[in-house]
């Protein structure tokens, strides 16, 4: 029997969305768009934009009564904490950022919940296409109108950000 030395192939659980782990400088992502994003962090940090960012830093727990009275507290993990540094400032600023291929009903509630909570913080939604709106395949024009009202920047179309940076990272 020959042995494979650590090159066998590893079997990853299929999510739903059917996103694909991926691994970037040690560390292991839920998808190919976090792990995307945290390699234009780091150019960022490189170009003095950014300080440093951490990945999934902290959970949120937030109480919350469904429509039948029953309370439930629903738990929220950003996918990346953004440090930038004030220069006015001897502090620093953090931005929460959220990575999606897809959004459900479920993702606007928290959304929804962090931001009733934590109003001066600063949340924003990366996608990694150009959002379509509308029946066909796309984001529905509530969920769109919906994710406007919570968060404070809509990212979408991200690929072709990180293809600005290919060739220089």
């Amino acid at each position: 029997m020959v042995e494979m030395m650590g090159f066998e192939k590893q079997k990853f659980r299929r999510s739903k969305f059917r996103n694909v782990p991926t691994e970037y400088n040690g560390t292991r992502f839920k998808s190919k768009l976090e792990a995307r994003t945290a390699m234009m962090l780091d150019f960022w940090i490189k170009l003095g934009v950014i300080w440093v960012w951490d990945y999934e830093p902290i959970p949120f727990t937030f109480e919350h009564t469904d429509k039948t009275g029953k309370r439930k507290d629903i738990t929220y993990v950003p996918d990346f904490a953004v440090h930038y540094m004030d220069d006015n400032i001897d502090d620093e600023r953090i931005e929460w950022w959220e990575c999606k291929g897809m959004v459900s009903a479920y993702d606007l509630l928290k959304w929804e919940l962090f931001k009733r909570d934590n109003p001066d913080f600063y949340l924003a939604v990366i996608f990694a296409g150009k959002l379509r709106i509308g029946k066909r395949g796309g984001l529905s024009v509530f969920k769109y109108n919906k994710i406007n009202r919570i968060v404070d920047r809509v990212w979408d179309d991200i690929n072709s950000e990180f293809k600005k940076y290919k060739g220089i990272m």
